[in-house]
């Protein structure tokens, strides 16, 4: 704004000098620095409009996308606990450690969305990490889901993402770059388990085995950008080592 107006006084001065030049030539000078600030006027304008353009883009970001967490109140006084355990009735066959992973899971979802400010939050992470290595998970056994994602990287391997419940998927790498860098979770072509793959959809009830990977924060990978998404909406990295569909 400031830039717009200097610009237009300076080119009025402008005009208005250099209608008195004509009367006194010795009035140069101060026409040429009615010039320079003419132009110093022009530049800030181009500046301002093109930093509110920026800031339109950019500023503030798009947070509907986001978890909907409770408004923040002052911070409690007490340590933060979980929510108490939802009954989760399991599906027919779901092994118990499975039913287990997921009321856990959920419980501090619902922690973490309800936790009155980002302090809390904060804690509630690392404690479910702790809640998690205790049910001592690795390798799991006839667990149950429903396919998510199924698709191929651009060098063929197989991705895979089974959700095991609301808001909660396993899920192989995206990459074939973090693949190699140590992950190993891609099914690869002409595998058994690429086989199997290769005859399901999205959508389709299967049950299978594999593993989960270890991780020092998480306990177990977790794959999430955000810390919002990786407890509310958690994607856990997992190596399938076989599958079929559901009877």
């Amino acid at each position: 704004m400031w830039g717009f107006w200097g610009f237009v006084v300076c080119c009025v001065c402008l005009l208005w000098g250099g209608l008195e030049t004509k009367k006194s030539p010795q009035r140069k000078s101060l026409l040429g620095m009615l010039g320079i600030f003419c132009i110093a006027g022009f530049v800030v304008m181009v500046i301002s409009i093109v930093s509110a353009l920026l800031s339109a883009m950019f500023g503030g970001g798009n947070t509907e996308s986001q978890p909907k967490l409770a408004a923040a109140s002052p911070p409690a006084v007490a340590a933060p606990k979980p929510a108490p355990a939802a009954t989760v009735p399991p599906a027919p066959g779901e092994p118990e450690d499975e039913r287990q992973f997921v009321a856990l899971v959920q419980r501090y979802s619902k922690s973490y969305v309800s936790a009155q400010n980002d302090m809390i939050r904060g804690l509630l992470r690392p404690q479910r990490a702790t809640a998690i290595c205790e049910l001592k998970l690795g390798s799991v056994s006839g667990w149950y889901g429903t396919v998510y994602n199924l698709r191929p990287t651009n060098g063929g391997k197989g991705i895979l993402a089974v959700t095991i419940a609301h808001n909660i998927t396993l899920s192989t790498t995206d990459s074939e770059f973090t693949d190699w860098l140590g992950m190993r979770t891609l099914i690869p072509v002409g595998s058994t388990v690429y086989a199997a793959v290769m005859a399901l959809k999205e959508g389709e009830r299967i049950h299978f085995n594999g593993k989960f990977e270890a991780d020092r924060s998480d306990c177990l990978e977790e794959t999430s950008v955000t810390e919002a998404y990786g407890m509310v909406e958690p994607t856990f990295l997992f190596q399938f080592s076989s599958i079929s569909p559901e009877e």
